[in-house]
């Protein structure tokens, strides 16, 4: 039997069944009110709250609305204009869901499909994901995966945080953006391990140097690189900081690029300018104004002209190596020319290349030149008419065991003097810089003069022995041993000595070790400074001129006696 109405005192610990309430019917209240006992109200259809005529309360300390269908179940606000609101607390809104589907969390007006407002302390979590279940076979991680559909499918990006190394405490943050054609084609693209470190198209950014992990962009294969964009009257700037107490620690060092005069500057202790490299690509070292320079010789500049800075450069090699300076030009594919220290020889020294051919040496010994050298006078109208300006050699050591300028050649002349214009002196001989004698050239022959004036001399007497002294002298005939075939006339250097001992040089029987040197042909396994012959002769030498005043003064002695003998003769003729 159908009722047309029943009363809330009409049912008592009974179930009110669907066929007791036809599709039509409601039942009327303002409640119901559960103080009735543990009962439920069940409906295996749909259930229609209408909340015009009031709400509906379920008012319990352990109420809930439970949904058993097997199917997808539905709370449904049939208003399309209307809102779903969950609250707790009371009438505290803690989900807000729009007609339009927006869905607000902590607020009632959401612009976006999820938004989330803070209603709690200022540093309150908006937003929490966490994976419980636990791979041990492989590293767990919780994603948030952000997806675009188009023409061509879904495409995704995420955010995914993973643990890394089988560590349970270590757990990375990664960024996966999407290029492949497929829906969970993302590939890492950033990662932030669990050291914050920040790999950028790296994933393992630990694994860099220690001093250098804190970014690394890129890995061992392909082309990576980072730009910083400015605005052209502007500037881009890499900053290396020790403090943030002043602008000295917080740019300490720095790399910076100024758009507006498109140069590069470097900056050390504070900010200082160190080094520049300009718009044209001059480099300057302590100098912001290298296009001030020479042409050509503006490309490196080192100091700034102040006063007691002393600017310079150095080549620091090994005591095996060398230092090296090298010239080239486009269409040589060798050196064309060197400047180069030689640390590794015994002594070392420097030498210049010019067209890759040693032209200069200079040793601990002095200068030694290789092949033709020239120079000619500043100006036709210096101070010294036109004269050459003088070239000096100098070696001064106390110890000095070498010749100062050694002049070698193959089958030319060693040295050739020229003087123009005038007859005169060609080469001059000094002794502490005091003159000792001197070549003469005139337009068709030579003169060499020792010192003589009578200024210089002392204790002078004639010499009274000429001829005695003159017959102790024993002149040969003969030849040197290398040349066989030229027969000379001469003396024997040690004959000369007890008769004009001013006129010889070096001692009897005299010998010496010799090395072999540049120029010489090398046997084979020998170098220069090896031994070349030991107890080789060292031969005296005789100024023949020494004798001159000697063969005078007999011959001045044979006169006075032949003039005598003339004279006793015209007498014994006269009588």
């Amino acid at each position: 039997m159908a009722l047309t109405q029943v009363s809330t005192k009409g049912i008592k610990d009974a179930t009110l069944l669907n066929e007791d309430v036809n599709a039509s019917a409601a039942i009327a209240g303002s409640k119901i009110n559960p103080s009735f006992g543990n009962q439920a109200i069940l409906t295996t259809n749909s259930m229609t709250v209408d909340g015009s005529v009031g709400d509906t309360i379920i008012s319990s300390s352990g109420a809930e609305i439970s949904f058993t269908r097997a199917a997808t179940n539905n709370i449904t606000c049939s208003d399309s204009s209307g809102s779903l609101n969950l609250n707790t607390g009371g009438s505290n809104t803690r989900l807000h869901i729009k007609s339009d589907g927006k869905v607000g969390i902590g607020t009632q007006n959401p612009s976006a499909k999820l938004q989330i407002h803070n209603t709690g302390s200022p540093d309150s979590q908006l937003l929490r994901l966490v994976n419980t279940q636990h791979d041990t076979n492989a590293a767990s991680s919780a994603q948030l995966k952000f997806g675009i559909t188009n023409s061509l499918g879904e495409r995704n990006c995420r955010i995914e945080a993973k643990e890394e190394g089988g560590n349970l405490n270590n757990v990375a943050l990664d960024f996966y953006t999407n290029t492949a054609s497929s829906t969970d084609g993302e590939a890492l693209r950033m990662r932030i391990d669990s050291n914050g470190f920040v790999g950028i198209d790296n994933a393992s950014p630990v694994s860099s140097f220690t001093s250098a992990r804190n970014l690394v962009i890129g890995t061992a294969s392909g082309n990576h690189g980072m730009t910083i964009m400015s605005g052209t009257g502007s500037s881009g700037h890499i900053e290396f900081s020790d403090g943030t107490s002043s602008d000295a620690e917080k740019t300490a060092g720095g790399i910076r690029y100024y758009h507006n005069g498109n140069y590069m500057r470097f900056n050390t202790n504070g900010g200082t300018e160190r080094m520049r490299i300009d718009d044209a690509g001059r480099v300057g070292i302590k100098n912001t104004n290298m296009s001030s320079f020479n042409d050509g010789m503006d490309d490196l500049v080192i100091g700034n002209g102040v006063n007691g800075t002393s600017p310079g450069m150095t080549i620091f090699s090994n005591s095996s190596d060398i230092g090296s300076i090298s010239f080239r030009d486009s269409a040589d594919t060798g050196i064309t020319g060197l400047i180069q220290y030689r640390h590794q020889e015994s002594p070392p020294y420097m030498r210049v290349l010019v067209e890759g051919t040693e032209r200069f040496r200079f040793t601990t010994f002095g200068t030694h030149t290789f092949g033709q050298c020239s120079a000619k006078a500043l100006s036709a109208s210096s101070s010294k008419a036109g004269n050459f300006d003088p070239y000096v050699f100098d070696v001064n050591g106390s110890a000095q065991s070498t010749e100062t300028v050694a002049i070698k050649s193959q089958k030319n002349d060693c040295l050739d003097l020229t003087r123009y214009y005038t007859a005169g002196t060609i080469q001059t001989f000094r002794f502490n810089n005091d003159f000792t004698g001197h070549i003469e050239t005139g337009t068709t022959s030579v003169t060499y003069h020792t010192s003589s004036d009578y200024r210089l001399k002392e204790n002078a007497v004639a010499i009274s022995d000429g001829i005695t002294r003159l017959k102790q002298l024993k002149p040969y005939k003969f030849n040197f041993i290398k040349e066989p075939s030229v027969v000379h006339d001469g003396f024997f250097a040690h004959e000369v000595t007890p008769v004009v001992p001013t006129a010889v040089s070096g001692v009897k029987d005299a010998t010496e070790t010799r090395y072999y040197e540049t120029g010489d042909i090398l046997p084979e396994g020998k170098e220069i400074g090896d031994i070349k012959e030991e107890n080789a002769v060292k031969p005296q030498s005789l100024d023949h001129s020494k004798l001159v005043p000697l063969l005078t003064a007999a011959l001045k002695e044979e006169i006075t006696k032949r003039e005598a003998l003339e004279t006793r003769v015209a007498a014994l003729e006269a009588a």
